[in-house]
């Protein structure tokens, strides 16, 4: 059996993912795609989107992004790292039994089209929490202020977002470990 976990940034995903496997009777490998980025960089098609954030000065994106443009960009270095994540999918379902994927970068619409199992998407709106998980392991910001800034963003349209294309095409949407969990017994 498999299943995926996408979601939000600082949702929980990985942890999740991690802490059911641990606690599950079966043998489930998690595969976090992130931990794919540094070889994803290393394809030129590919490392634009890997650093899509991390080229552009962060203080001006922030004070001239649209919504449309900030979304763009998440659907499309999804959409750019697509083909190279069904490969990952492929190889790890060869290789095991059992399996949950996770990563920000698994989108609704991509997992409808492509995806022959089931899985559900993790949101974070709790403001304190991601400001303490940004404050320990920051994604972007370089400063305090910077960080709110980003939070603020994914609060406003990541979380947004992915409510909306969820719900679009048939996926429960969970914003706390609890229910995250069951859903996972309920897939395993």
């Amino acid at each position: 059996m498999y299943a995926f976990i996408g979601g939000t940034s600082a949702a929980g995903k990985t942890h999740i993912a991690k802490e059911f496997a641990k606690s599950s009777e079966l043998l489930i490998h998690v595969v976090s795609i992130d931990d794919f980025r540094k070889e994803f960089a290393k394809d030129p098609k590919l490392k634009y989107w890997v650093n899509v954030l991390w080229n552009k000065n962060e203080d001006d994106y922030w004070k001239t992004i649209t919504y449309e443009e900030d979304i763009g960009n998440l659907v499309n270095q999804s959409e750019a790292f697509w083909p190279r994540i069904l490969e990952i999918v492929k190889k790890t379902k060869k290789l095991y039994e059992h399996a949950i994927f996770e990563a920000i970068i698994i989108q609704p619409h991509l997992a409808k089209k492509d995806l022959d199992f089931p899985g559900f998407f993790l949101i974070n709106e709790d403001k304190q929490t991601l400001q303490d998980r940004f404050e320990k392991l920051p994604r972007w910001g370089k400063t305090e202020k910077l960080q709110r800034t980003e939070i603020e963003f994914l609060l406003k349209h990541d979380v947004k977002f992915i409510k909306q294309e969820a719900k679009k095409y048939g996926y429960n949407v969970f914003n706390n470990s609890e229910d995250a969990m069951r859903e996972l017994q309920n897939i395993f």
